[in-house]
C-alpha cells in the first residue's frame, strides 16, 4: 500500500518541479532572448501539451507495465509545462480581471472531469489493455487540439475589454 501511495504521489512532484523550473526558463527566455510574452506563453504551453500527448501514445504501445507507468508519470508531470503558461496568461491578457477569469477558467475546466469518468466508463467496459490504449489516444488527441486552440487564439497584450481604469478609487489604494 506504501508503494502505490508514493508511485501515486512522483507524477505531482515531478509536475511541481517542472511547473517552477519552467517558469524561470520561461523567464529566461524573455530576458536573454528577448522572446515577446506572447511567443513565450504559446511556445512553452504547446511544447508541454505535444510532450504530454507524445508520452500518451507512448503509453498506449507499451510493451510491459513498468513503462506504461513510466510514461503516464511523464506525461502528467510534464503537465507542468502548460501549467506554467496558461495560468498566467490572465495576468498578461487582464491584469485588473485575473482573478474572475481565472476563476471562470478553472470552473470552465472542471466539466471534462466531470464528464471523462463516463466517457472512459463507456469505452473500457472490460479493461482490456486496447480499451485503455484507446483512452490514452482520445486523451493525446485532446492534448493535441488544446495545443492547437491555444497556439492559435492565446495573446501576451492586455486585451481591449481590460483597459479600462480599475474599480478601485485611488484614494483607496494611497492608503
Amino acid at each position: 500500500m506504501e508503494t502505490i501511495g508514493v508511485l501515486s504521489a512522483i507524477p505531482y512532484w515531478l509536475m511541481g518541479f517542472v511547473l517552477i523550473y519552467s517558469g524561470i526558463f520561461s523567464d529566461k527566455l524573455l530576458e536573454r532572448l528577448h522572446w515577446s510574452v506572447e511567443k513565450v506563453r504559446k511556445y512553452i504551453c504547446c511544447i508541454g501539451f505535444f510532450v504530454q500527448a507524445a508520452f500518451l501514445v507512448l503509453a498506449a504501445i507499451s510493451p510491459t507495465p513498468g513503462i506504461l507507468i513510466f510514461c503516464i508519470i511523464c506525461s502528467i508531470g510534464a503537465g507542468g509545462l502548460p501549467w506554467s503558461a496558461f495560468s498566467v496568461n490572465t495576468l498578461d491578457i487582464a491584469p485588473q480581471f485575473a482573478g474572475q477569469l481565472m476563476g471562470l477558467s478553472n470552473t470552465l475546466a472542471t466539466f471534462p472531469g466531470m464528464i471523462s469518468p463516463l466517457i472512459v466508463a463507456s469505452i473500457v467496459t472490460v479493461g482490456s489493455f486496447s480499451e485503455w490504449s484507446t483512452i490514452f489516444y482520445l486523451t493525446a488527441l485532446i492534448q493535441m487540439i488544446g495545443s492547437a486552440v491555444f497556439y492559435r487564439f492565446a495573446s501576451g497584450e492586455i486585451v481591449e475589454w481590460a483597459k479600462e481604469p480599475s474599480i478601485i478609487s485611488a484614494s483607496f489604494t494611497a492608503a
